[in-house]
């Protein structure tokens, strides 16, 4: 997930500014604000921008969130030491979270790390010469740790993604590093130990454009759309095909092939407990793996060992649009389609649909405009019995059952969205994108929004893939992403620059 992350108890969305919003338990430091002290409410980690008529006292997150009242890196720099506790050397680009751990990549590559390390689920250890000397294992960091540039070949990191107790890292080489438990087989080498202190590089997997981590197992995807997975197979978790060898665990990456998706490339892959969704380039979304309580949204509760189309069960399909966003949460789905619409199924007992009961749904059913105020939505997330949602605007919005909303183990479930009152500095939305790849890009859940980093439709005189000029119209897409993922200033109107400027030099030619 990019821009928000939902972990066991915890959860973290991505600023505008580059920042982080933290909110939940965090007895193993998950939440990186420097101490084992769950949030109530949210909290501002990091992040680099003005917010024009700011006071100290309005920021939610005390002392740490005084990084976003600096303009510059210098500016934050420059804040009395003790006062300011920035802990990114850049702006967060997309963030992670595990079942109580927490990642994010800058927008230079680099990868840090926080919370529990007891299965090796950061990728660092001994971080002090003195530890090192000592051989004593770091078993949590409570507050964010920078990966050093020597892991993963040098390579900058281009996306991460947290497991439950294992971590996944996708370079900008397009090659794929674990790290962390891997007694399932989740990091990929059966030739590594069942815990995995440092990253290593899962072998076989070359041009990744992609990568997800669910509870026991892993997943990636290839700049040629087709998905590899590997990890433990029960509940047809991996979506292998009954004449693949059925084995406990997999830990050797295997590739479903185009064809289990209806030979249309994947360009989104999400993992959750036993169970995974993607969305393709036609807009479809298959899901495969346990289907309790319906939560695939297929019309009944039996278990699917390999991709099966999921559809509404009416024509048109989605109400005639498509899908950009599959998220499974532990026992629901979300399900985000292209005119910014939400749709749910599964278990609805702790409100974690948005249907205004707490009755299960077996089919994907869409939760009516009104409750987001006729906003359109932009992204999802689903947690354990808990979904969100941001609007264009940045808003987010929470449903379900949060054990967080007012210090109890299990409070009313909230069976309708409800934006997030006062958990947002001003002008500090949610909203910056993942740095995939341009084919990646395009086709992610951002396409909703400029402020998002979308950037409008491409022209039809672009020349189509293999056709003369294909160099250019590629430098032109990466410059115009290249912008368009930094979110603050007019760089979605430079943006529709570049694009004119590309049209104009293709027709030239």
């Amino acid at each position: 997930m990019s821009i928000l992350a939902c972990g066991g108890d915890h959860w973290t969305g991505l600023t505008e500014r580059g920042g982080l919003l933290v909110r939940g338990e965090n007895s193993e430091g998950q939440l990186g604000i420097g101490t084992r002290n769950s949030k109530w409410h949210p909290t501002v980690l990091g992040g680099i921008g003005t917010v024009v008529g700011d006071e100290v006292g309005e920021v939610v997150g005390g002392v740490n969130a005084l990084a976003l009242l600096a303009a510059t890196k210098a500016q934050a720099a420059a804040l009395p030491r003790g006062v300011l506790a920035h802990p990114f050397d850049d702006k967060a680009a997309m963030v992670s979270a595990g079942e109580e751990h927490t990642m994010c990549v800058t927008d230079g590559g680099v990868v840090y790390a926080w919370g529990s390390n007891h299965q090796g689920q950061l990728g660092v250890n001994n971080t002090t010469q003195q530890a090192q000397a000592l051989g004593v294992l770091m078993h949590r960091s409570t507050a964010p740790l920078r990966w050093s540039e020597h892991l993963c070949n040098r390579s900058p990191a281009r996306m991460v993604a947290c497991g439950d107790y294992h971590t996944l890292v996708l370079t900008q080489a397009g090659e794929v590093f674990a790290c962390g438990r891997g007694r399932h087989g989740e990091t990929g080498n059966s030739l590594l130990p069942d815990i995995v202190r440092f990253p290593e590089r899962v072998p076989g997997l070359h041009a990744m454009a992609l990568v997800a981590a669910g509870d026991m197992f892993s997943g990636a995807v290839g700049v040629d759309g087709q998905v590899w997975m590997w990890g433990n197979c029960r509940h047809g978790r991996l979506g292998y095909p009954p004449a693949m060898p059925q084995t406990r665990t997999a830990p050797d990456p295997k590739s479903l092939g185009l064809a289990a998706f209806g030979s249309s490339p994947v360009v989104l892959l999400n993992l959750r407990t036993n169970r995974a969704a993607a969305v393709t380039e036609m807009g479809e979304l298959w899901a495969w793996g346990n289907n309790t309580c319906g939560k695939l949204g297929l019309g009944d509760d039996t278990l699917r060992v390999i991709p099966t189309l999921v559809t509404d069960g009416k024509m048109p399909t989605w109400g005639g649009s498509q899908v950009y966003m599959g998220c499974c949460g532990f026992q629901h789905q979300l399900v985000l389609t292209e005119d910014g619409a939400v749709w749910t199924c599964g278990e609805g007992t702790f409100g974690a649909l948005g249907l205004s009961d707490l009755l299960d749904r077996w089919v994907p059913t869409r939760i009516m405009p009104a409750a987001f105020g006729g906003a359109k939505i932009v992204c999802v997330a689903g947690g354990s019995d808990i979904s969100f949602a941001v609007t264009a605007q940045g808003i987010l919005y929470i449903w379900g059952t949060d054990s967080f909303a007012a210090g109890m183990l299990r409070p009313a479930p909230l069976a309708l969205p409800s934006p997030v009152e006062g958990s947002l500095v001003p002008g500090g939305h949610v909203g910056q994108s993942c740095n995939l790849s341009r084919r990646h890009k395009l086709s992610f859940c951002m396409g909703a929004h400029p402020r998002l980093g979308a950037p409008p439709p491409l022209p039809h005189e672009l020349p189509q893939s293999g056709a003369p000029h294909r160099d250019l119209q590629d430098e032109m897409l990466e410059a115009i992403l290249v912008h368009c993922v930094r979110l603050d200033g007019d760089y979605a109107n430079m943006g529709n620059g570049l694009l004119h400027l590309l049209a104009v030099r293709v027709r030239e030619n």
